[in-house]
């Protein structure tokens, strides 16, 4: 039954569209990237958005609205990080316990003692930097999930390689 059954997928030509489909889902996760919008697009800040790298632009899904910013307006692309430190203070029962059976009280105090650890959370933004007529605006989005953040370098990578070989100075008037 199953020789059959693979006899007929491959003569209807199932398994080749499977793999097909297989290949596109996969081209298009490779060119997607999910992040919240902070500036410089008329939605809400923190919205989802789902941005996807196409040949000749960047299309910006969110806020119930799909946005195109063509990659040979982008005059950079880069990608920041903002440290904070997160402080939590902890007590060890069971240093105090073992301070005490030792040492007594004072181990107990001492052994017990309130501690701090420090916790250094990564916050990445993605920030696009274009032209628009005569003015130079920008749009940002946080980047919250690991995995996107190293799409996010490669892209900005390509983006600014492609920048440098077809660069022009431009000049913007004040």
């Amino acid at each position: 039954i199953l020789c059959f059954k693979k006899f007929m997928d491959k003569i209807s030509g199932r398994t080749a569209q499977n793999k097909d489909n297989a290949r596109r889902n996969h081209d298009l996760r490779r060119r997607t990237l999910l992040a919240k919008h902070q500036a410089g697009l008329p939605i809400a800040q923190d919205s989802d958005s789902v941005i996807v790298m196409e040949r000749d632009f960047f299309r910006i899904k969110g806020g119930g609205n799909e946005f195109c910013l063509s990659k040979n307006k982008i005059t950079d692309m880069c990608l920041k990080t903002d440290f904070e430190i997160e402080r939590q203070y902890v007590s060890s029962a069971g240093g105090a316990v073992a301070g005490a059976i030792v040492f007594g009280a004072l181990g107990a105090i001492v052994g017990g003692r309130v501690k701090e650890k420090k916790k250094r959370i990564n916050t990445y933004y993605l920030i696009f930097t274009y032209r628009s007529e005569d003015e130079i605006n920008y749009i940002s989005f946080e980047i919250s999930q690991s995995d996107y953040v190293g799409k996010a370098w490669k892209w900005s990578r390509e983006l600014r390689n492609q920048i440098a070989e077809n660069s022009q100075n431009q000049i913007v008037e004040l």
